[in-house]
């Protein structure tokens, strides 16, 4: 189980870290992965606990943690496009533990490639938080009033908008 926790983000949007959590949760369950809790402090840390996202393969499961990362990004950018990347710093950190283990395992040393997962990584949170915008407003709304959020309260959200359980992710094609 990873703990994705966001430092201090300079947005002054009240709502950010709500959005931004919110993010994770939306990227995390359309790629398959538990998600158990999330939570707010004040306006401007937040914290979200899931598992691994399902995948075909080594590179697949990288892309897709990255995604998850990323996911908290593309949530606050819907609130607050501005501040584009602001509260990013903790996920940052946990995405290059990520990437540095893809590289001792696949020996993969080449720096472009490392890019290539990372931008397709990151396009492909974009996508699912557009494909999902009317869940991340629903999420984040309830995650900002009730400041903390269990694996019911955010499954039953998710199963309004999905026909398909939380348990059996969307079809996440990466190259």
């Amino acid at each position: 189980m990873k703990i994705q926790k966001s430092n201090v983000c300079d947005s002054r949007h009240p709502q950010f870290a709500a959005y931004h959590e919110a993010g994770h949760i939306v990227v995390a369950l359309s790629l398959g992965a538990k998600v158990y809790q999330a939570h707010i402090i004040g306006n401007q840390r937040g914290k979200t606990v899931s598992g691994p996202p399902q995948a075909n393969d080594e590179r697949d499961l990288t892309v897709c943690q990255l995604a998850k990362f990323y996911g908290g990004v593309w949530g606050a950018n819907e609130i607050d496009p501005d501040n584009f990347g602001s509260g990013k710093d903790g996920d940052i950190k946990l995405a290059d533990d990520v990437l540095r283990e893809y590289q001792i395992e696949t020996d993969c040393l080449d720096d472009e490639d490392l890019e290539e997962l990372q931008k397709e990584a990151s396009e492909l949170a974009e996508h699912l938080i557009l494909e999902n915008r009317q869940l991340l407003h629903e999420l984040a709304q309830k995650l900002f009033s009730r400041k903390r959020i269990n694996r019911k309260q955010i499954l039953d959200v998710w199963n309004k908008y999905h026909e398909k359980k939380a348990e059996q992710p969307a079809k996440v094609v990466t190259q």
